[in-house]
């Protein structure tokens, strides 16, 4: 649906570039530049590390929640019935805590990295909005909503050397 809105807007433009003049329609893969620009590389860098750290806390949870089952489970033939139905509820608590915590730390990274996406095209509109300026350019589409299109539209490695050159590191707003 979102690729025939696109053709249709292109279709729509051109139909005008002829009426009343030249538009000039170009791309760029954001994709590509927040995945291979010196800032976005350290964006990505940075939201791995904190899932790795996360993924390495809750396999260190679950090591040793897996430990006390097990001890639990051991201890089910020895303990009167009441002591083994508290460890039980005791244990089902602290489960549903872990699930809770986890919840909350993967919620919590996600939202970071929508944040910390959100602040680098911030700080990549202004290089755009200069090179549409400078370029008179009218249109600056997302190659990902671009059915074909010409390589000499694609504007992606010119506007990757301008972000490379301006932003250093993603600011935090």
């Amino acid at each position: 649906m979102r690729g025939n809105i696109t053709i249709f807007v292109l279709i729509i433009f051109s139909y005008f570039s002829y009426a009343q003049g030249e538009y000039k329609i170009v791309f760029i893969n954001l994709d590509e530049i927040i995945s291979n620009s010196i800032a976005g590389k350290k964006l990505l860098k940075e939201t791995d590390k904190m899932q790795n750290n996360i993924i390495n806390e809750f396999t260190q949870i679950e090591k040793n929640l897996k430990t006390e089952e097990n001890d639990i489970s051991t201890k089910k033939n020895i303990m009167e019935k009441n002591q083994y139905n508290q460890l039980i509820s005791d244990f089902k608590v602290k489960i549903n805590l872990y699930k809770k915590d986890k919840f909350n730390k993967v919620e919590n990274l996600k939202k970071f990295k929508i944040k910390q996406t959100n602040n680098f095209l911030s700080q990549i509109a202004p290089i755009l909005k200069d090179y549409s300026t400078e370029n008179s350019i009218s249109i600056i589409l997302q190659k990902k909503d671009i059915l074909m299109g010409k390589s000499d539209f694609d504007i992606t490695s010119i506007i990757m050397k301008k972000v490379n050159k301006k932003i250093a590191k993603i600011e935090n707003k």
